[in-house]
């Protein structure tokens, strides 16, 4: 896991830095410097760095240091630096040409941005590769929004630790190809981390020599007689990440009915009164919503199942729509239950949209459950009611297809099942989900595919 820090938080890691802060811009001029290079070294025309030709663009403070840094280390490899005070000429901005560069560095602005910025302005790299120091200029550093003329980086390369901004959207984007270079600041204190492939091959459970097939089990409940696709991918997705046994219920349904689930899944008898009648006790985690009903008497069954249920639970989709009464839940056994929304199923439960702070939105709404808040979107933020945070930026626009939603519950209830804490879980579970959706179709990929890619990815392929 990869730590995560806020410009606030990294100015105090700067603060308590036992080098001077002469010395980190050294560094941090260095680590821009070889960056430059390692850039110059993509283009397979055999020059090298001598006779290049490279725009620095800086401003004021320690990220204009640390551009004026890289220029000095730069010239002693030959290349040809031009450095631009931004701020100092901003009408000439729109003149400077980029085909006569082989490099443009963005060293205007840090994480800090505080006001508009304006000062490229009318700049047009072209087909140039721009590489950004810390961040691209003009880009928020805690939410990813763009703050004025923002010049797209084919790299980054920031210190210490990643940024919010650098891993929500638009900033995302902006940023590029992303490096952390190592400067010798002390990130350990960070409560965010951001997730890869390496964490879901770690840490994702395994089942021991002993298991037998209630040592791992899920219920999922869901699903009326028009839904019945979703607690389907979502008990198939429990599968195929690892729970030894899925039983399935739809409240409501007569098993006389003619449907086809899993045939591996077990039927659970929903009638009226489900919370109640449903034979849950061999159950290690369950999952409540896909496909659910949403009205009055559904309402009911679902408080009456929060409140005498003690079971950990993944609430999804329908169950959100009906939960907002209920909050806080209440842990089991000091474990949490987990909340899985998307905007709107977020702002049911709150009562207004998440805003551009996407992590603290997470975190106030885990504070306010009681749970784990898994917030959807292009990049998935996981809080828990003490504060920390996992993100995940696997997933693409693959994941925009029916039914993906309840392939990520199962996911993460399997990772429940398995012996995971739910923060893990759900962390971790977001982002086996998005690297299977790597692995699928570009067009065409449906979340049934999904489902049958989980264990390709825990295979390591």
């Amino acid at each position: 896991m990869q730590p995560v820090v806020t410009p606030r938080e990294m100015n105090q890691i700067d603060a308590d830095a036992l080098a001077s802060t002469e010395e980190l811009i050294e560094r941090a001029g260095w680590a821009v410097a070889r960056a430059a290079l390692a850039v110059f070294a993509e283009r397979d025309d055999g020059r090298g760095a001598y006779g290049r030709r490279a725009l620095v663009l800086v401003g004021v403070g320690n990220n204009g240091a640390d551009g004026v840094s890289a220029a000095r280390f730069l010239r002693r490899r030959g290349v040809d630096c031009r450095v631009v005070n931004v701020f100092d000429q901003p009408d000439q901005m729109a003149t400077i040409g980029d085909a006569d560069f082989d490099l443009i560095i963005d060293a205007c602005l840090g994480t800090g941005l505080s006001r508009r910025f304006d000062a490229l302005s009318g700049f047009d790299a072209g087909s140039t590769p721009v590489l950004a120091v810390d961040i691209p200029s003009g880009v928020d550093g805690v939410t990813g929004q763009l703050n004025g003329s923002v010049v797209k980086a084919h790299s980054t390369i920031t210190f210490g630790a990643l940024k919010p901004g650098m891993l929500l959207e638009p900033g995302a984007t902006m940023c590029g190809r992303i490096e952390v270079a190592d400067i010798g600041l002390d990130c350990g204190r960070a409560s965010i981390h951001h997730l890869s492939l390496d964490d879901v091959l770690a840490l994702w459970p395994k089942r021991p020599v002993e298991s037998h097939k209630w040592m791992h089990s899920v219920a999922v409940i869901g699903g009326r007689p028009s839904m019945i696709g979703a607690v389907s991918l979502t008990a198939r997705a429990a599968m195929r990440a690892g729970a030894s046994a899925v039983g399935l219920a739809v409240p409501g349904l007569d098993l006389s009915v003619r449907y086809v689930p899993p045939v591996e899944a077990i039927q659970l008898q929903a009638r009226p009164g489900w919370s109640r009648l449903l034979d849950l006790d061999r159950y290690t985690c369950a999952v409540v919503g896909p496909g659910l009903t949403v009205n009055p008497d559904m309402g009911l069954e679902l408080a009456d199942y929060v409140r005498y249920r003690d079971l950990v639970t993944v609430f999804d989709a329908g169950a959100l729509r009906l939960l907002s009464a209920e909050l806080p839940l209440r842990a089991h056994d000091d474990r949490w239950s987990v909340l899985t929304p998307h905007d709107g199923e977020y702002a049911s439960l709150f009562g207004s949209l998440p805003g551009q702070d996407r992590i603290e939105a997470a975190r106030a709404g885990a504070r306010a459950a009681g749970a784990i808040l898994l917030l959807k979107g292009p990049t998935t933020v996981v809080a828990n009611p003490n504060g920390d945070v996992l993100v995940s930026t696997a997933g693409d626009q693959r994941l925009g297809t029916a039914g993906s939603g309840d392939v990520l519950a199962g996911t993460i209830a399997a990772g429940i099942a398995g012996g995971l804490d739910s923060f893990i879980a759900a962390g971790i579970g977001a982002e086996l989900h998005g690297q299977a959706a790597r692995r699928g179709y570009e067009t065409g990929l449906l979340a049934g595919d999904l489902c049958e890619l989980l264990p390709e990815v825990l295979r390591g392929i």
